[in-house]
């Protein structure tokens, strides 16, 4: 039986395990850099160390209301790799609680549908009597909704280009 160690991830009244191996940090939300064209869940980028990471708010990503930065108001840094390049992503979340460990055994199958989480929640779960919904992060870091609301591809104008140039030669 495989016992794994979760991060509990607060949004508004519902809380969220995530499998701590899949974070790289966790940390005080930093000035957020807006970004135009995104879906709502992406709420801009944010700097790590240097290095330039979107900031999704995990609780508008799952079907609730945005997150209202606060005192503990924090990120969660998690990489997620598509078509074999990695990404490094924020969550933004109300707080983190605590950590609890899970036996798979203590897991039961989430009821597919809406609900909070919806698609990318792979299991519900409880800590005492708490309820916990645990997230699948790679699904959700993966999903078509945060790559499909970037802004469009600028049109390929070398053609017309090339041939401007060539009526001026000619």
């Amino acid at each position: 039986m495989s016992v794994r160690t979760y991060v509990i991830a607060v949004c508004g009244d519902q809380r969220y395990a995530i499998a701590i191996e899949r974070l790289c940090e966790v940390s005080e939300l930093t000035p957020i850099t807006r970004v135009p064209c995104m879906s709502a869940a992406v709420r801009g980028v944010v700097n790590r160390r240097g290095t330039v990471a979107p900031l999704i708010d995990l609780s508008v990503k799952l079907g609730g209301a945005a997150v209202t930065p606060g005192p503990r108001t924090c990120v969660l840094f998690s990489e997620s790799t598509v078509e074999g390049i990695t990404t490094l992503m924020g969550l933004l979340v109300d707080t983190v609680s605590h950590l609890v460990e899970l036996a798979d055994s203590d897991i039961a199958p989430a009821e597919p549908g809406p609900g909070p989480g919806g698609p990318w929640v792979r299991g519900l779960a409880a800590a005492g009597d708490e309820p916990l919904r645990v997230l699948d992060l790679d699904a959700l870091l993966v999903s078509a909704e945060l790559t499909e609301s970037a802004p469009a591809a600028v049109p390929d104008r070398s053609d017309a280009v090339r041939l401007q140039t060539a009526e001026v030669a000619s």
